[in-house]
């Protein structure tokens, strides 16, 4: 029988897998704001794309994937892709910024287009990732914490709104764009070692997961140093 405090932990990963999503979609957002300014369209073209990809992705899991049995082992490299492409998606987009603007003129539209198709790409494709995860969130409690599917998405609308107080008043003014960015990987590191320590058990996966940690702490420890060296020396340097 399941304990009391495995059940609050599942509950607290819904939470976090919730924040962690709406996280990676408002640094994306805010970081386009950043160079092209304009950030009522940079928002409502990331949130919607990030919309619409989840429920993308919640149809496909639904019509497309009804007999897949590994729920676990699917959640697990979701949140494996949702780590690299999340985490690192401002470094990514800048990347991107950098090489449009070595082709396209940053005073064109075409310039302003393509950097806007490279974050909608980013954001659809973890919006369909996360898509997937309340879906398989609810068959894993229904099969082993015995947790309706009402409960799992209302934990996941709380964990959005968590996420959306968290990074307005707290995350953004407190550590900037890529700092944030860091801190979103951690909580989404604590859902791979959840997914580990209760229901996987193989010496490959633990090593893996403490290189991800390491990366993770290096991350976190030079997210300034990353967003000072990429703005003021690449991005700048075209004024």
């Amino acid at each position: 029988m399941l304990s009391k405090r495995q059940i609050a932990i599942y509950y607290l990963i819904i939470l976090l897998v919730a924040t962690s999503c709406i996280l990676y979609e408002f640094t994306l957002a805010q970081l386009l704001t950043a160079i092209i300014g304009n950030s009522i369209v940079q928002y409502t073209l990331t949130i919607g794309f990030y919309l619409a990809s989840l429920g993308l992705g919640a149809l496909y899991l639904n019509f497309f994937d009804q007999k897949h049995q590994k729920e676990i082992e699917t959640l697990f490299k979701i949140e494996l892709f949702l780590f690299v492409l999340g985490g690192f998606s401002p470094v990514l987009l800048l990347l991107c910024e950098f090489l449009i603007r070595k082709t396209i003129s940053s005073t064109s539209e075409h310039y302003v287009q393509a950097l806007m198709f490279f974050a909608c790409l980013f954001s659809s494709i973890i919006g369909f990732l996360s898509g997937l995860e309340i879906p398989l969130l609810i068959k894993i409690g229904q099969k082993k914490y015995s947790v309706s599917a009402s409960i799992v998405m209302g934990l996941d609308y709380i964990g959005t709104f968590v996420g959306i107080m968290l990074f307005s008043f707290f995350l953004f003014p407190e550590y900037g764009i890529f700092k944030t960015s860091a801190v979103t990987s951690f909580a989404t590191l604590i859902i791979l070692l959840w997914i580990f320590f209760f229901h996987k058990n193989n010496k490959p996966t633990l090593l893996g997961l403490i290189a991800l940690a390491m990366i993770c702490i290096v991350y976190m420890f030079f997210a300034g140093n990353i967003e000072n060296l990429i703005i003021n020396k690449i991005y700048l340097a075209k004024t």
